[in-house]
């Protein structure tokens, strides 16, 4: 992948280098999850498989610019009179991003429609008022839909309509809704998706967030263990 020429971390002084390393290795990894997207998008045979790697590349570009905003927040840096601001890191990945949404957008429309799928509907054994409760601690932070949505995307085992604002969140709620739904929910949600049983589980330690994760936590229980 082409990697932009002005690059920001070669203006910053001494006295910055650690900070300036620790964005610098978050770009390079980042750059390279970017240059994996690239290359799905480019294998993908099917408009579904492309419309699933669009929902986790926004919520890839939704987190940059939240970094992006944190960071407008602090001093910029004075190089020889001249101001530097570290969010130049993420507007430069932010620019990567969109580079790969319209590429994911050139191979949706190059697709040839596909056949109609036939969607199995899962039963959610829970009331209502639960599914509810779970909506309503979730909704406009980690997604934005409406409810008739949101459950309708458990019944089908499908995020795709979520309008995913933070992707590790609604991958641990993915794991923690396995626990009142089932395993073969959670097998059809997770290849649907693209995910794994193991990356969904594993999220509870890349949420920031620990005060939303308890009380998150007091909302769903534990999954069974398989």
């Amino acid at each position: 992948m082409e990697v932009n020429k002005l690059d920001p971390f070669k203006l910053l002084k001494d006295s910055h280098i650690k900070e300036c390393e620790a964005l610098g290795k978050m770009r390079d990894e980042n750059l390279k999850i970017i240059k994996l997207n690239f290359e799905q998008a480019l294998k993908a045979k099917s408009k579904s498989e492309l419309l699933t790697l669009a929902v986790n590349v926004s919520a890839m570009r939704t987190l940059f610019e939240i970094n992006k905003e944190n960071l407008v927040k602090r001093p910029s840096f004075k190089i020889n009179d001249e101001s530097f601001v570290l969010p130049d890191v993420y507007e430069f990945l932010i620019n990567k991003v969109i580079q790969l949404e319209k590429f994911i957008d050139t191979r949706i429309l190059a697709i040839k429609d596909e056949e109609p799928v036939l969607i199995i509907k899962h039963t959610i054994k829970k009331d209502d008022s639960e599914i509810q409760n779970i909506f309503d601690h979730c909704n406009k932070d980690i997604f934005d839909c409406e409810y008739k949505t949101f459950r309708e995307s458990i019944e089908t085992a499908n995020f795709n309509n979520l309008g995913i604002k933070r992707l590790n969140k609604v991958q641990y709620l993915t794991h923690r809704l396995s626990g009142i739904m089932d395993n073969v929910w959670y097998t059809d949600i997770c290849r649907n998706m693209n995910w794994t049983k193991n990356l969904c589980s594993g999220k509870r330690d890349k949420i920031k967030d620990q005060r939303w994760t308890k009380q998150f936590e007091k909302i769903l229980p534990l999954p069974k263990k398989e």
